[in-house]
């Protein structure tokens, strides 16, 4: 939601920019809020020539300097020649679109990974390109966004370019029948059918999940497993400090001992001294509290090694996160889940909330895909709100997904559930409605 509306921001920016110099200060500048680089070069066409327009930071380039004749040919080989028909792409710098002449020369300012972003619309043809440089790879996210950014920027700079030609609105002008037909169009598509959705975070789950406390107070010595690993029923996952356990143990054992030997002593002396018989009985009971004291020591012994209750996988942070740590009674360590019983958790918060179907169709978005999807619809809705960790308020829907074998417990994404059909208008204006009558209480 962030990187959203982030780029509805800069997408004002850009287009409400009163130059070019400023649009293209904003769009070496104010990419990094998207996609991170170390710099941007933003080159633009006057006339048949590729001039450099900005940089990224502080720094400058001249338009006639040598660095703008590089970049020029370099971005002559790499991309095709402006063509009206060709809408904008992106380009990975790679060796053989340099030319051997110039080899040396791109050697100077390249970095490990050169993308370009080409800047072009149908009506104004080819206006430029955006050069990106970091060390590091672009991930196939980041292209996504700066495909949507590259066509943001054309239309921008394709619209810095009317300007200069002919000024926006001069000859915008609206007749009164002009002005009744716009006003129909809008009125009739407030009746345009749509159906209605909720678009909520949700998370991959396992319905079938077991939870690995800790049996008592103690520390965690080291855990048995790495996260993710695939466990069997009593695999060994956690063991606590046991030095201190196994001396309780001993000491209990050893006055286990010695009261047993006490016992013995007394009724060998009961034989020739009737009144040693009155401690037999005492003897007796402290036998058997002792007896207790050490079956309890053995039995925090052997609970000290916490086992697996079922076949499943284990879903933990970090191992280095939780050995050494303290642990009491009852804290969560890890969670032993059925892989086979995935389903997605959607938290939908309560003024979000629609009147859903038993089984509303549902779409899910990973945040590992962006640009994929996985189908599938609800299985139950709990009626009841309950508070979120961060103490958001919401309703907690499960959805069984059609295709599952690529998801992993704990993806993380965005679900769109879908409820009736109703009609555009109230579709826009039901959210406003809600907050009107909340505050007016109407």
């Amino acid at each position: 939601m962030d990187k959203l509306l982030t780029l509805f921001h800069l997408n004002k920016l850009v287009l409400q920019a009163k130059s070019t110099d400023e649009a293209a200060f904003h769009i070496v500048n104010k990419t990094l809020d998207l996609v991170s680089y170390d710099q941007a070069v933003l080159l633009l066409y006057r006339g048949d020539t590729l001039k450099s327009a900005a940089v990224s930071g502080n720094a400058s380039i001249d338009p006639q300097s040598p660095h703008a004749d590089i970049l020029k040919a370099i971005l002559d080989h790499a991309s095709p020649a402006p063509n009206k028909n060709k809408a904008q792409s992106i380009i990975e710098i790679k060796p053989e679109h340099i030319p051997p002449t110039l080899q040396d020369k791109w050697a100077l300012i390249e970095r490990t990974h050169n993308l370009v972003v080409i800047l072009e619309t149908q009506e104004e043809g080819r206006l430029g390109c955006l050069l990106l440089q970091r060390e590091t790879p672009f991930a196939e996210p980041e292209r996504a966004i700066l495909e949507e950014i590259g066509e943001i920027y054309s239309h921008a700079l394709g619209l810095q370019h009317y300007r200069g030609r002919k000024g926006l609105f001069s000859s915008l002008t609206l007749n009164n029948k002009t002005k009744k037909l716009i006003a129909a169009l809008l009125v009739l598509a407030f009746f345009i059918p749509v159906k209605l959705s909720i678009t909520a975070p949700a998370e991959v789950i396992a319905e079938d999940s077991k939870t690995i406390t800790a049996p008592f107070q103690g520390i965690i010595d080291t855990i048995d497993i790495k996260p993710g690993s695939s466990v069997k029923e009593g695999d060994s996952l956690v063991k606590l400090d046991r030095e201190a356990l196994k001396s309780e143990a001993q000491s209990a054992k050893q006055a286990l001992e010695l009261a047993q030997i006490s016992l013995s002593r007394a009724r060998r002396e009961s034989l020739s001294d009737p009144q040693k018989k009155s401690e037999i009985s005492r003897l007796n009971a402290e036998i058997k509290s002792r007896q207790i004291e050490y079956n309890y020591a053995q039995s925090l012994l052997e609970r000290s090694i916490i086992t697996s209750p079922q076949d499943g996988i284990a879903v933990f942070a970090d191992t280095s996160a939780l050995e050494g740590q303290p642990v009491n009674a009852g804290d969560k360590i890890m969670t032993i889940a059925n892989p086979a019983t995935l389903v997605l958790l959607i938290r939908v918060p309560v003024d979000a909330m629609l009147d859903l179907d038993e089984k509303a169709a549902v779409s899910f978005f990973a945040n590992t895909a962006p640009l994929s999807n996985y189908q599938g619809s609800t299985l139950n809705t709990a009626y009841q709100a309950s508070p979120d960790p961060d103490g958001l308020l919401t309703y907690k829907i499960r959805a069984q997904l059609d295709n599952n074998q690529d998801l992993r417990i704990g993806w993380k994404g965005t679900a769109k559930i879908y409820s009736q059909w109703s009609i555009l208008g109230y579709s826009v204006l039901r959210r406003p409605l809600i907050a009107l009558r909340n505050i007016t209480g109407f």
